[in-house]
């Protein structure tokens, strides 16, 4: 019988259900011929705070279920972010798996808010871990370096510790996900929900970096660009603007495709949080803006103040195609003066 520690990773849930599932301990059906690359899954941790192969699924840290005080953040490869997505630990038997190559990435925060160490789950290839979804898992520093136990082993690879939290959610994928009240929501409260984002194509699970360019190599060298290899090498959000909120200019820092929160059209983050969604009408027809303060999981919506001229751009990130355009807006809302101009590319 196992109980969950800090290092039992994504044991997300009560911590009562940690301590209710025995260990199996049927290996019959392992393959002994299928294993995972590791240092190819931690290679991949380097700046998964801002690489469009991840995606965060809760709006602001918050504390773990396993009773340390500590608080966390979520992230899971942007491949398989839709059946993740609907996964929650409020409920179970979804019946939902995630496709082989998923990863995901879970930091455990100190109280300043700096990272402390990250615990990971990365889908396996059939015959892995059968006992367990084929899941490996792993425990390492805000580095990326392995943890080790008190025999002086990395903490990588079917750590049993984790089994007796995961075993009961074998109806969820043996996953727990991200409670659904600390999810972001930058929707009118008044207006219908929008649409599941659509799913993006699925990577292929990461090889070892080489030193001759190959694309999906998770590394941008030789002659690659975003261009020709988005998959390696990112494709820099680029904004010009001098949007005015509340009398304070707005210092915006990225972008993203609205496709990806299900509109057409482009949300906007400036320096502090604020969120800016801005989305296309039919043509001739003004746009819609809606503008979610720091910390908020509600926007303030105004309906045909700005005019938004957005385009397709010949490049995708993770199945994601890059937008660009420009927009005029003049918003009165019910607690916001936004005015001025944007322009933008890159936006995926």
């Amino acid at each position: 019988m196992q109980s969950c520690t800090l290092g039992s990773l994504l044991c997300a849930a009560a911590v009562t259900a940690c301590n209710t599932a025995p260990i199996p301990s049927n290996t019959a059906d392992v393959d002994i011929n299928v294993g995972v690359d590791d240092a190819a899954i931690m290679s991949t941790l380097a700046g998964h705070r801002d690489s469009p192969a991840f995606v965060r699924l809760n709006d602001a840290p918050y504390p773990t279920a396993l009773g340390t005080g500590a608080d966390i953040n979520v992230y899971v490869s942007a491949n398989a972010y839709v059946p993740y997505a609907s996964i929650t630990p409020e409920t179970s038997g979804s019946n939902i798996t995630v496709p082989e190559g998923t990863l995901i990435v879970r930091e455990v925060l100190e109280d300043s808010g700096a990272i402390k160490t990250l615990t990971l789950m990365y889908k396996g290839p059939t015959g892995y871990n059968p006992e367990l979804g084929d899941f490996w898992f792993g425990v390492t520093d805000a580095e990326g370096t392995p943890v080790l136990d008190a025999a002086g082993a990395a903490k990588i690879g079917k750590l049993s510790e984790c089994y007796g939290c995961h075993i009961p959610r074998a109806s969820d994928g043996y996953l727990f996900g991200v409670p659904a009240n600390v999810r972001p929501v930058l929707t009118d409260p008044t207006e219908p929900v929008p649409p599941t984002p659509p799913p993006v194509m699925p990577l292929p699970p990461p090889p070892a970096p080489t030193p001759d360019p190959v694309c999906g190599d998770f590394a941008c060298n030789g002659d690659e660009t975003c261009e020709t290899c988005a998959y390696d090498c990112v494709c820099a959000n680029e904004l010009s603007s001098d949007l005015d909120l509340n009398g304070e200019q707005l210092s915006l820092t990225s972008c993203r495709n609205g496709l990806v929160f299900g509109f057409r059209g482009v949300q906007l983050t400036a320096e502090g949080g604020t969120r800016v969604r801005i989305g296309a009408s039919q043509a001739g027809e003004a746009a819609d803006v809606a503008v979610a303060p720091p910390g908020s999981d509600r926007a303030t919506r105004v309906a045909g103040c700005a005019v938004l001229d957005i385009a397709d751009q010949s490049s995708t990130i993770n199945g994601v195609t890059n937008v660009a355009g420009n927009a005029t807006l003049d918003c009165s809302g019910s607690s916001f003066l936004l005015t001025g101009q944007v322009s933008f590319s890159n936006c995926h």
